[in-house]
């Protein structure tokens, strides 16, 4: 991808022109959607938009949020507002990623596979929220490839890391990773697999592996075995 090309035919919309685009994808499954001053209400979900931050976020009847994606109202793409939506209702009506594909490509990659770093990096956001805002800063100069690795390796990764200290305490935290990466390393593009696999999973201690092994898809388990030879 050449640098600026996610901002191609740029868009310029105020949030609740935002909310309204979202309501609208929404409505398209029957589903009970309710405008309030917080943001769209829809079900026991909320879906607001925070301006100093820039972000989308869909969040649950606990307060969690369960799924996050950066968008700039200066300059957004509809297809990235799109692919949003349809995690949002994905999330919503409780489908999972490999039972109903995403059909867009936004960044284009080596693979037919359409779950790419952007939405990989959005997944993990909602386990470590307290990288949001260090992503805010590093999206707002690049979204290449490269950029999106040194953030996953350098941000995520320690995070990852840290939860192992305390494996007992940290079960349900490591149990809802792995769910992630079993998800997205089955409709993942080749860059997206490569990271869960290589960057990730090899820097992981053999006694990490072990305790995470019962998380593991056979798919992921499998893909995990492979990439043991290329560890350093």
């Amino acid at each position: 991808m050449k640098k600026g090309e996610n901002f191609i035919n740029p868009n310029n919309i105020n949030v609740n022109e935002l909310l309204d685009i979202i309501s609208e994808s929404l409505k398209l499954k029957d589903l009970d959607i309710k405008r309030t001053n917080a943001g769209i209400i829809v079900g026991d979900y909320l879906i607001k938009y925070e301006k100093s931050s820039k972000v989308v976020d869909l969040i649950n009847k606990n307060g969690e949020q369960v799924s996050s994606w950066m968008l700039s109202l200066d300059n957004y793409i509809p297809d990235y507002l799109d692919l949003i939506s349809r995690d949002f209702l994905n999330i919503i009506l409780n489908v999972k990623p490999e039972a109903n594909k995403i059909s867009r490509k936004i960044f284009q990659s080596s693979s037919e596979k359409d779950i790419n770093l952007v939405f990989f990096i959005n997944r993990m956001i909602t386990i470590f929220p307290e990288l949001k805002e260090n992503l805010t800063k590093m999206k707002l100069k690049e979204s290449e490839n490269f950029y999106l690795i040194e953030f996953i390796e350098k941000g995520f990764l320690p995070k990852i890391k840290e939860l192992f200290f305390n494996e007992k305490d940290n079960h349900s935290e490591i149990e809802k990773l792995f769910k992630t990466f079993n998800n997205i390393y089955s409709e993942g593009n080749l860059d997206t697999r490569s990271v869960i696999t290589m960057l990730i999973l090899n820097n992981l201690s053999e006694k990490n592996i072990n305790f995470s092994s019962k998380f593991m898809s056979k798919e992921l388990k499998k893909a995990q075995k492979a990439a043991l030879k290329y560890k350093i």
